[in-house]
């Protein structure tokens, strides 16, 4: 808080105590139900950096990495927040901080009132926000909901490097509907891939012939590009237009295709020859692994 040098002081004058910000607080609001658990901070955010533990947790994967509400750009006031005794709902209670204009308070604190209930429930969050003037005259107030997703799992959280990783995609905007994803998250759950994409080496073990009955398969895994560096240096060196990405994908093709006709494509699949036998549960359950890599 801060005094008010506007206003006049001595014995029986009031003064006014301007509050723009809300005191700081490391605590955590924890929701859980099923496989699907939310770390926010006390405001009911999500933000990025410090621990980086905070998200949206489904299966061990982090969907949400950063939930940030802004009131006029800044971080609204703190007034409440509870969590229900079935550890699945959190109620947070908001405000508007002074709004100081030309050195004057044009907005007190308390004016608005914000009021975000997060309900977590069946594999699905949801996040309402209701707002309401409490003042005399209209006012006008910007909200922003800033959100991310970087899909990354439980270890990586915790402090795990991995080699490499997929790409995130652009967002996807519709009406009343942004879609984040990750490569290989959309591939799985395309209308037309989802019954019958599995992923390398995560639900087929490490083996070139994962059990999928008669039914077509198509097998999803991550590359590593550097098998084809000098193929793409040579598709570039021919073609100055194609961009590095397109020749990637051509040349993974290409390599592909002819280490399958060569009969060598395969081994790429089986257990990884820098990989130990005790080893060979985490890299399926936990770490995974870049086809291409030894």
């Amino acid at each position: 808080m801060e005094h008010d040098p506007s206003r006049p002081e001595g014995d029986g004058v009031p003064y006014h105590l301007l509050a723009t910000a809300s005191l700081a607080d490391d605590r955590t609001r924890v929701l859980k139900h099923g496989d699907t658990c939310v770390v926010f901070d006390h405001l009911g955010n999500v933000k990025p950096g410090g621990l980086g533990k905070e998200g949206l947790y489904h299966e061990g994967t982090r969907y949400l990495s950063c939930l940030v509400l802004e009131l006029d750009g800044l971080p609204p006031f703190f007034l409440g927040s509870t969590v229900r005794d079935q550890n699945d709902q959190l109620s947070v209670a908001l405000t508007n901080p002074d709004r100081i204009l030309d050195g004057r308070v044009e907005v007190p604190l308390g004016t608005l009132h914000l009021a975000v209930r997060t309900l977590l429930w069946q594999g699905t969050c949801h996040w309402e926000l209701r707002a309401r003037n409490h003042g005399p005259d209209p006012v006008e107030a910007s909200i922003c909901l800033r959100f991310r997703a970087d899909f990354a799992d439980i270890f990586e959280v915790r402090g795990m490097r991995r080699e490499a990783r997929g790409s995130d995609l652009l967002p996807d905007l519709a009406p009343g509907r942004v879609t984040l994803g990750y490569v290989v998250h959309r591939l799985c759950h395309h209308p037309l891939l989802r019954d019958l994409s599995l992923v390398w080496p995560f639900e087929t073990a490490f083996t070139s012939a994962p059990a999928f009955g008669r039914r077509p398969l198509v097998l999803h895994a991550e590359i590593w590009p550097g098998v084809v560096d000098q193929q793409v240096k040579t598709l570039t060196a021919a073609d100055p237009q194609l961009i590095t990405d397109q020749a990637q994908v051509r040349a993974l093709c290409l390599w592909a295709d002819a280490q399958d006709a060569a009969g060598t494509l395969e081994p790429f699949f089986g257990q990884p020859a820098s990989m130990s036998t005790g080893d060979l549960g985490r890299g399926v359950n936990e770490e995974g692994w870049i086809l291409g890599t030894s």
